[in-house]
């Protein structure tokens, strides 16, 4: 016997332990082995049921026809686990290098970009909610109007910019200094600002 004859079995075993596969299906589970995939490999290899561990504190459903990288422990075909996924090439967003993205094939995306700084952004046309009560420690800053279904507190003053129109250009007034001279003491109301 000789000694390509001892090699030929482990090499077989060794080349069958990785191998890159498609997505046909997936599904969620809650049993002992999480999210199971079926999948293609080259020449319609298929195989039902592959576990597809995921990183912890991250999870996704992959649509079908992405890729996946498998393992075969000890090169048996029967006992497959799928260990990353991608999708097609045009879901990925451009990064630099350093960069990292939370990423969906409906457009939205999280990148924490190489400045330090996060970056949200919903699908075109869709807003980002937030289910909970939110703190922020620092400046709040608005392009846009922003509304409230309830009460607004300041805990030292706010500012509106308002226009003058007798001046015809803008001020800014502060709730805490701005007072109304003329107004009447229980009147129900008070002059226009600027008045």
């Amino acid at each position: 016997m000789g000694f390509d004859n001892i090699l030929d079995p482990i090499r077989e075993a060794v080349s069958g332990m990785i191998a890159r596969a498609v997505i046909r299906s997936f599904k969620n589970s809650k049993g002992e082995n999480g999210p199971l995939v079926a999948i293609e490999l080259p020449g319609q290899e298929r195989h039902e049921d592959v576990t597809f561990m995921q990183h912890y504190g991250v999870a996704s459903f992959p649509p079908k026809e992405s890729e996946l990288l498998l393992l075969f422990p000890g090169g048996c075909r029967g006992a497959g686990i799928a260990m990353g996924s991608q999708s097609k090439p045009g879901d990925i967003p451009q990064l630099e290098e350093g960069e990292s993205c939370l990423y969906s094939k409906f457009g939205q995306k999280v990148v924490l970009k190489k400045d330090g700084s996060i970056v949200l952004t919903p699908a075109s046309g869709k807003t980002v909610t937030v289910e909970s009560d939110l703190k922020v420690t620092g400046a709040v800053n608005a392009d846009g109007n922003v509304e409230s279904g309830g009460s607004v507190k300041a805990a030292v003053n706010v500012e509106a910019d308002v226009e003058v129109k007798a001046l015809a250009s803008s001020t800014f007034v502060t709730l805490s200094k701005h007072m109304h001279p003329t107004a009447a003491t229980g009147s129900p109301s008070t002059p226009t600002p600027g008045t």
